[in-house]
């Protein structure tokens, strides 16, 4: 027992010194440059569309089958930080930065799996934030430049110009795994996975999620788009199955107008609650909604038109939330 008791203090202390900044890797720069504290970026180093202010400057890029671990993390801490600690930022108190600690690792483990997963079909979008790459924004000198600029949403982009992608800003994933829907949907024609006898693969869309600051940009549709395009390249594969919390009415308007419906609502779902000292999970109600992309490609469009500010935190969490 006091063995536990003083890894949990070590656990607390170690988390504590991470997030407040008060220990740090020292900087790979020789001896003479330690002492140089480098110049913050200029404001003006990130793209901004005309007059309106609150829309970024974004690249929908997809994460590849093999991807560094760092890559992971970094998602990880986005998606956590969106959907637990969108409110305190930095100012969460230690008990919480412990817990957001132990779920950015436990999200990470998840996405990598999932990522590499054998005989499963999964794709993973990321929404990336478009820098100039000036003498201003420091970080561009170590990223390799953006060649095509026409994928460059909300900007328009100077051809002579040089553009690096920033921090993640938005990201989604769809995975196929075994999901009974009952008649009449269980008896379309579906792959049989090798390893279970349940013919009901269907791909399930997960984990969208989009920061603070870069709401309303169009974002949260881009990476819809991108899965529903993914879905539709796989074989057998004509509809996109997820899951929103009943509470959170703004994430059901938006997927409705995307042209998915509602089949049916589960009360029996969990969620992690981060609120209290003790991570737990608590009871919860998810809506379960369908699009068949035969035939709801006709109202993409619709859904695309001035994407409404979104409670992203709402949004079901993947596996680790079940």
């Amino acid at each position: 027992m006091k063995k536990q008791n003083l890894l949990r203090i070590f656990i607390l202390i170690n988390v504590y010194f991470r997030t407040s900044g008060a220990f740090h890797p020292p900087l790979a720069c020789s001896k003479d440059q330690r002492s140089i504290v480098p110049k913050p970026a200029r404001q003006d180093s990130k793209l901004r569309v005309g007059n309106e202010n609150d829309r970024i400057p974004f690249v929908i890029e997809r994460v590849p089958s093999v991807s560094t671990q760092k890559c992971f993390d970094e998602i990880a801490e986005m998606c956590i930080d969106v959907f637990f600690n969108a409110d305190q930022g930095d100012n969460a108190p230690v008990w919480k930065k412990v817990q957001l600690f132990y779920l950015r690792g436990l999200q990470s483990a998840d996405l990598r799996r999932r990522r590499t997963m054998p005989d499963a079909r999964n794709a993973m979008f990321v929404a990336r934030e478009v820098r100039v790459a000036d003498d201003s924004y420091e970080v561009a000198k170590t990223k390799p430049l953006i060649l095509d600029v026409s994928k460059i949403q909300n900007f328009s982009v100077d051809k002579n110009g040089n553009y690096v992608k920033g921090e993640i800003v938005g990201f989604v994933e769809v995975t196929e795994r075994a999901y009974g829907l009952g008649n009449p949907y269980d008896n379309m024609p579906r792959r049989r996975h090798k390893r279970r006898s349940s013919s009901n693969m269907r791909p399930i869309l997960t984990n969208l999620s989009v920061k603070a600051k870069a709401r309303k940009s169009g974002i949260g549709s881009q990476l819809l788009d991108a899965c529903e395009q993914a879905v539709s390249t796989w074989k057998d594969d004509s509809e996109i199955i997820l899951e929103v919390e009943m509470d959170n009415p703004s994430a059901l308007e938006f997927y409705k107008r995307r042209g998915y419906e509602e089949l049916f609502t589960d009360p029996a779902c969990r969620r992690f609650n981060t609120n209290g000292l003790i991570l737990r999970k608590e009871r919860c109600a998810k809506i379960c909604m369908r699009k068949g992309l035969n035939e709801g490609m006709k109202n993409t469009e619709k859904g695309n038109k001035d994407e409404k500010s979104i409670n992203f935190p709402d949004f079901v969490l993947s596996y680790i939330l079940k």
